[in-house]
């Protein structure tokens, strides 16, 4: 009799894990693909595109950015450009090398407009530069390449062009070069319409570059902004009027930086932006750098704030997600991400961990909620891209350091695509939040030698962290919290996934998986 209970509660314990681990892998939880450096001799590995196809697929890059020497410095040899379409497990589908007949291609910048994947950059011959443009349909067919001259506007050299911005109507995607005063405008058949060079004809005829910029739903009007000033133009871009803005205030105390990329219309001339700004405190007497959303009207000038993230970033932190912005519309309310690092006292030339931001706000602008996490400790993320798939989940893709081992260029450097989940947790790399409201971050993932969860919260209690495999066999458990950090030594563990819980004693709070390497 007793074996059979005990058989009976075994069966009980792999049922509830079974129910567990499907709960896991069913909500919209997220994932993670991460392009190694291991074998690539003075290359960086990066990714700066990412786009779902549909519930199971999508299409990412994959950059092979080859240098002379072996620092950052050197010069550049060669600059490859995969197109991968995987599926969100990371078993790739198919590979395509993005490449000219007769041209050597540089920093193509990818985007997607309906069902048309745009590549943009630079392509050069041995005496001559252009910009290219290479359009592949979701199968990754190539279906046409166009070049145009390159006039050098500013001091970039020629095998890196700097911010690009983008922006789409129903029946065009607009693409602006930051640095170059370039733009290009494409039809919805993914054919360049116009290109040209941003002037001023009311200042000598002179070129000007553009930091962000809108579109006015109701005229078709490109509204843009280039310190010190604000600039209006029809939708084929040319020129209409500008205005000198030499503050650009919210309050007395908070002056605008930066928007990044672009703004969301929302209603009678007014626009939300989302970016950088600061402030001064005036009980430390210094400058606070902060993420901020507000509303500025059709001059592009703040008129109310909405939201401060109090962060003191460092100078260098690249929230922008560089080429598509952080702020999007999705079905139900605003979503809005970045990613920081923070300035610490005495850490000064030491690059700190990335923590990511991420907001939601409906469509009154009330908050939703607030997320702000470290995604992975020891890594420095680089955002080159990020969008909003369909059911509202940030997809971001770019580089990362490993800064445990910055010494090693290039090979601590990294691509990643990941996709943060319909609620802005990522469950097994990001931040959990039960339903009392308890936070928990895992630090790494995946892990080689120490599973590490974060308490990020007041709560005294010593939660049970319970490891099992696929099995439902408990491995490790442990309930030893040192400051609100518990760690579990699981180097003995053999290679796979496995499932941890977190239990108060009277039920499981939180659940997830990690994989062991």
């Amino acid at each position: 009799m007793k074996e059979k209970i005990l058989t009976s509660n075994k069966w009980a314990i792999c049922v509830c894990l079974m129910l567990l681990w499907t709960s896991a892998f069913s909500q919209s939880d997220g994932y993670y693909i991460h392009l190694n450096n291991s074998n690539l001799d003075r290359t960086v590995l990066t990714a700066n595109f990412a786009t779902e196809i549909n519930k199971d697929e999508l299409i990412y890059t994959r950059i092979e950015h080859r240098f002379e020497g072996l620092n950052s410095e050197s010069k550049t040899v060669s600059w490859l450009t995969k197109l991968i379409k995987s599926k969100k497990d990371g078993t790739i589908l198919k590979s395509v090398l993005v490449e000219s007949d007769s041209l050597q291609l540089f920093d193509l910048n990818v985007y997607r407009f309906n069902d048309f994947i745009i590549l943009n950059g630079i392509a050069r011959s041995e005496t001559v530069n252009y910009f290219i443009s290479i359009v592949y349909d979701l199968d990754l067919t190539q279906l046409s390449t166009e070049i145009f001259p390159y006039v050098k506007t500013s001091y970039f050299e020629y095998t890196s062009l700097g911010s690009a911005m983008v922006k789409y109507t129903n029946e065009r995607m607009y693409l602006v070069y930051e640095s170059d005063a370039k733009y290009f405008i494409y039809d919805n058949e993914g054919k360049v319409e116009k290109t040209g060079t941003l002037r001023n004809p009311k200042n000598n005829n002179n070129a000007f570059n553009l930091q962000e910029y809108a579109i006015d739903p109701k005229t078709g009007d490109i509204l843009g902004y280039g310190w010190p000033s604000s600039y209006r133009f029809d939708k084929d871009f040319n020129f209409k009027s500008y205005k000198f803005q030499d503050n650009r205030n919210t309050f007395d105390t908070q002056n605008w930086n930066k928007i990044y990329s672009g703004y969301e219309y929302i209603a009678s001339d007014q626009y939300l932006g989302w970016g950088r700004c600061s402030y001064r405190d005036t009980v430390k007497k210094e400058i606070v750098m902060g993420l901020s959303l507000a509303i500025f009207n059709s001059d592009l000038e703040p008129v109310e704030n909405i939201s401060f993230i109090d962060f003191n970033l460092e100078e260098s932190s690249d929230v922008s997600c560089r080429t598509t912005g952080g702020l999007f519309k999705g079905t139900d309310g605003y979503y809005t991400f970045g990613e920081a690092v923070p300035i610490i006292p005495g850490e000064n030339g030491h690059v700190q961990s990335s923590y990511f931001f991420v907001n939601k706000y409906d469509f009154e602008l009330n908050t939703v909620w607030q997320r702000k996490f470290i995604f992975r400790k020891d890594y420095r993320y680089l955002q080159l891209h990020a969008e909003l798939t369909t059911d509202n989940a940030i997809l971001i893709a770019g580089e990362n350091w490993d800064i445990s081992k910055a010494t090693h260029w290039p090979y601590h450097i990294g691509g990643h695509i990941i996709n943060l989940g319909t609620d802005g947790n990522f469950y097994t790399l990001g931040t959990n939040k039960d339903q009392s409201g308890i936070v928990f971050s895992v630090m790494e993932n995946p892990v080689q030698q120490n599973f590490s969860i974060i308490k990020n919260s007041d709560d005294p209690k010593n939660y049970e962290v319970k490891i099992f495999d696929i099995q439902g066999r408990q491995m490790r458990s442990s309930d030893r919290w040192v400051l609100g950090q518990l760690g579990i030594d699981v180097s003995a563990m053999i290679a796979g996934t496995y499932i941890y819980t977190i239990g108060d004693g009277k039920r499981i709070v939180h659940s997830g998986k990690f994989i062991k390497i």
